[in-house]
């Protein structure tokens, strides 16, 4: 009998950012959409860190997706429910 792999939608909270940003960094750099380099070294060398990125968690909803308690994937929403941003892990 084939193992079944939970999958978890939810809300990620402030002390998800590390994961998010190395989610966005590994998409970016290892993903299958192949980024100019200098849109790629923009989005990789970007801060996640810190009271701009407190301020951005607080005003828009982040969702995650998690598969076996890793984030996969994760979507940015504004507060009127616009995508703001998007990232998959390439795994």
């Amino acid at each position: 009998m084939a193992m079944v792999k939970q999958i978890v939608i939810g809300l990620a909270a402030a002390d998800d950012l590390d994961t998010l940003a190395g989610v966005t960094f590994e998409a970016i750099r290892c993903g299958r959409i192949d980024y100019p380099p200098e849109q790629r070294r923009a989005w990789v060398l970007q801060r996640w860190h810190g009271k701009k990125c407190i301020e951005r968690l607080a005003s828009q909803s982040i969702y995650a997706v998690l598969k076996l308690s890793d984030i996969v994937v994760f979507m940015r929403l504004t507060i009127r429910r616009y995508i703001n941003l998007a990232s998959v892990h390439p795994r």
